[in-house]
């Protein structure tokens, strides 16, 4: 799927972290200066208070695809009741560094029946498009399934 509409060719995002002279810190945004807040795993001498770097990092490449798929599909969104993205990932121990070895997402949606097909032909297209997903498929197995609960237009 070609990208139709005009879209900036050059982006740039910015982040700035801060420690809390703990054993986490804040991760301020580039423009809305939004604050996340984020620890290190008790697990690894924290104490797990906030999301550790490794959640973020999965929420972000679920964000990345929710977004993506919602520019792509924006004509759809309507038909959609709910969507959800669920992702998790493997970490293993190799001569003496952890690697990411798999990725699973499982996108869920709730769409009305007449449209469920698009709608997953702009989710796959949304995987190939995602940027941060492309990234990550380069060093790691990262694998996409797709449920969606077809709804009959008068129970929408």
């Amino acid at each position: 799927m070609k990208l139709k509409r005009k879209v900036p060719e050059e982006l740039i995002f910015k982040t700035f972290i801060e420690w809390d002279g703990e054993r986490g810190g804040k991760a301020f945004t580039g423009k809305s200066q939004s604050e996340i807040i984020f620890d290190t795993p008790k697990i690894f001498g924290g104490k797990g208070r906030y999301a550790c770097p490794d959640e973020l990092f999965l929420a972000s490449l679920g964000g990345c695809l929710m977004n993506t798929f919602l520019y792509l599909a924006k004509n759809y969104v309507r038909y959609i009741k709910d969507f959800k993205i669920a992702t998790e990932c493997e970490i293993k121990l190799e001569s003496d560094a952890y690697i990411v070895s798999n990725i699973r997402m499982n996108a869920k949606l709730i769409a009305l029946e007449k449209y469920a097909q698009a709608i997953k032909t702009f989710l796959e297209a949304a995987y190939e498009h995602c940027h941060l997903i492309q990234l990550v498929r380069k060093s790691t197995n990262l694998e996409l399934t797709i449920e969606i609960e077809k709804i009959k237009k008068n129970s929408f």
